[in-house]
C-alpha cells in the first residue's frame, strides 16, 4: 500500500491507492474527494458538508442543524 504526500501553497494533499484523496487546507478545512465522485468537507468550525455522486448536498452545522439540497429543492431541519 502507498500513500502519497503533495505539499504546496501551504496545503498538504493525500492520495490513497484507492483513489481517494485528502487535502487539508491552511485554515484546518480538510476535504475528501472519493473514486466514485463523492465528496466530504470538514470546516474548521465542525460543519460537514458532503456531496454525493448524485449531486445531493447536505450540510451538518455543529448545532445539529442539517440542510439537504437537491436540484429540485431545499430541506432545512
Amino acid at each position: 500500500m502507498s500513500l502519497t504526500f503533495y505539499i504546496f501553497s501551504n496545503q498538504i494533499e493525500k492520495h490513497y491507492p484507492d483513489g481517494t484523496k485528502e487535502i487539508i487546507f491552511p485554515d484546518q478545512t480538510v476535504k475528501y474527494l472519493y473514486s466514485n465522485g463523492a465528496e466530504q468537507c470538514i470546516f474548521a468550525d465542525g460543519t460537514v458538508q458532503r456531496v454525493s455522486v448524485d449531486g445531493e448536498r447536505t450540510l451538518e452545522f455543529p448545532n445539529g442543524q442539517r440542510e439537504i439540497h437537491t436540484k429540485y429543492f431545499k430541506v432545512i431541519g
